[in-house]
């Protein structure tokens, strides 16, 4: 039965997703589950369900590896788009060339699955496009049956683009009344994501989703990449200009969620979804959020600053704001692969939002409470440093 097999589904997607669904941009992730032909009663049993490819990948060097997942997750198979360099997570022998611009591969394995999880890059519009065209023939060849999609974005949709300011009266944000056509036309992962809600809400080649929102991810994971993007990128953005920093003064802040929490999210909305019980379409927008004291910029990289000076790694301590300069180079580097940010909405503008919808599931962020955000920078920063 499904709930005698949940254990095994929560160990694969805390052991493989927790660890990996922080928006990471060393390794990004694809997610497809098809059901067994031999399973003819709904979508309940966890053991009528079998997952082929499972698809990650290096934003560097991307290469297709199928193994077998360990025996206590019998039944599931995956495939990983891996940077070679990290050979001592993998466990298996035949390799192809694939990257996530492979469009025609994603699209056909699309088309195979009965269910995808996408949680290799919310902005890379060719995989995006070519997993909907997938499902969309899926859905004509069987249109009783239409598949499901969960793709996971980012509240980014949210941003005020604050500039790094104080602003007065912040809108907070609820998913029980989310409308995205509302939002800042400009702001990040809209594009994709209205795409996606207009594929959920067609009568024609219908295809079930559900996008999941995760705030500001932040903690220590247990598989081969431990922390999560947020950290990674401003640890590197620290290095390069010898100092931590923000966009701006840094005074605008968003929600945060502990990384186990983003794979319990996920988890949750699966379930339901598996269920028929999870809103769906227009309405399967789930933010990813916890109501704990949001921490602005500027307060997680002042003593991310001063952690690195006295280790040195940085010439200053604190967090002084980023160069105009600087922040060229990452617009620049942007655009050369194909997203037109320069940072200032992701990284400059409040982000407020309340997890209704998804509380509505039984959801709560159980690791954000025991583990606040600055209460364990120091263990993030390290795991971050030690890779």
């Amino acid at each position: 039965m499904w709930l005698s097999n949940r254990g095994r589904w929560f160990y694969w997607i805390t052991s493989f997703i927790q660890d990996y669904v922080d928006g990471s941009c060393d390794i990004w992730k694809f997610l497809m589950w098809m059901r067994s032909s031999a399973y003819s009663n709904g979508l309940g049993p966890c053991g009528g369900l079998t997952l082929p490819p499972v698809i990650t990948a290096s934003s560097s060097s991307r290469h297709v590896q199928p193994f077998d997942i360990p025996p206590r997750c019998n039944g599931l198979r995956w495939l990983r788009i891996f940077d070679p360099s990290w050979s001592r997570a993998v466990s298996s022998s035949r390799r192809c060339s694939r990257t996530l611009e492979d469009a025609a591969i994603i699209e056909e394995q699309a088309e195979k699955a009965d269910i995808v999880i996408n949680v290799a890059s919310c902005d890379h519009g060719l995989c995006a496009k070519a997993v909907l065209a997938g499902l969309d023939k899926r859905s004509v060849n069987n249109p009783e049956d239409p598949p499901l999609l969960l793709h996971v974005s980012g509240t980014g949709i949210l941003s005020d683009n604050a500039r790094g300011e104080v602003i007065d009266n912040v809108t907070i944000y609820s998913d029980l009344d989310l409308d995205l056509k509302s939002l800042p036309a400009d702001n990040a992962h809209l594009e994709i994501d209205l795409s996606i809600v207009e594929a959920g809400t067609r009568k024609e080649n219908p295809i079930r989703t559900a996008i999941i929102y995760p705030v500001m991810i932040y903690g220590v994971g247990e598989g081969v990449q431990k922390t999560t993007a947020w950290l990674r990128a401003f640890l590197e953005f620290a290095k390069l200009n010898k100092h931590a920093g923000t966009w701006g003064r840094g005074l605008n802040s968003i929600n945060n969620v502990h990384v186990k929490d983003v794979a319990s999210a996920i988890f949750t909305v699966l379930t339901a979804a598996l269920e028929h019980r999870a809103d769906e379409g227009a309405q399967g927008l789930y933010f990813a959020a916890s109501d704990e004291p949001k921490v602005s910029w500027y307060e997680w990289m002042a003593p991310m600053g001063d952690y690195l000076y006295s280790k040195g790694i940085v010439a200053k301590a604190g967090s002084h704001p980023f160069s105009d300069e600087f922040i060229e180079s990452i617009k620049a580097d942007n655009l050369s692969r194909g997203i037109h940010s320069d940072g200032w909405s992701l990284f400059g503008g409040n982000q407020f939002s309340k997890p209704q919808r998804l509380a509505r599931l039984g959801w709560e962020p159980v690791e954000t409470k025991k583990h606040p955000m600055l209460s364990i920078l120091k263990e993030s920063v390290d795991a971050a440093l030690e890779f």
